[in-house]
């Protein structure tokens, strides 16, 4: 199984495509169509990843703790830490379209499987399908 380091980067952008760092967010109006700058976005709160969730068991309590040294397989779960996650949502956009990037590139058809608006949390399942396996095969290569 393919184990992802630090060489692929998590990267993000925003809807208007502004670039954020290392970290942003991109929305798509639907799996369809290219991601578009919504009317409702562009008054939003700008997004941007602080971290990958790494959770732990520490003395027999689950914790979740900001981190960039993560290890990360397909098929598991990323857990991100989204700032002004919360208030981008209760703007009125949709974090279910948001679209996951590794190393600038959009991974097409990974959408949140998981969104947690108080913690600012989005879950994304790496996995292949249809629309990102040539993606998956030049990240792989590396």
């Amino acid at each position: 199984m393919m184990t992802l380091r630090n060489s692929i980067r998590i990267i993000f952008l925003l809807a208007l495509a502004m670039p954020l760092g290392t970290a942003s967010l991109l929305q798509a109006q639907d799996s369809q169509t290219p991601a578009q700058p919504s009317q409702t976005a562009a008054a939003a709160p700008v997004l941007s990843v602080d971290c990958v969730i790494d959770r732990s068991v520490v003395n027999g309590q689950l914790r979740d703790q900001c981190t960039t040294q993560s290890e990360l397989r397909l098929g598991h779960n990323l857990r991100l830490h989204v700032v002004n996650l919360s208030d981008w949502i209760k703007a009125g956009n949709s974090p279910w379209k948001l679209t996951l990037f590794l190393n600038d590139r959009p991974m097409k058809g990974l959408y949140p499987i998981a969104v947690n608006q108080e913690s600012g949390y989005l879950d994304f399942r790496l996995q292949r399908n249809g629309d990102n396996v040539t993606v998956w095969n030049e990240l792989m290569e590396r």
